[in-house]
């Protein structure tokens, strides 16, 4: 799973980000609930 997010993350800069956003927001619904 890391390993794969780090390919993704070496590939392009805006997946990094893409991933970064989705992280924020996973952990933001994880406080809410």
């Amino acid at each position: 799973m890391l390993s794969l997010c780090s390919k993704f993350i070496e590939h392009d800069v805006n997946v990094q980000m893409s991933v970064f956003v989705l992280l924020v927001v996973m952990f933001l619904l994880i406080i809410n609930f």
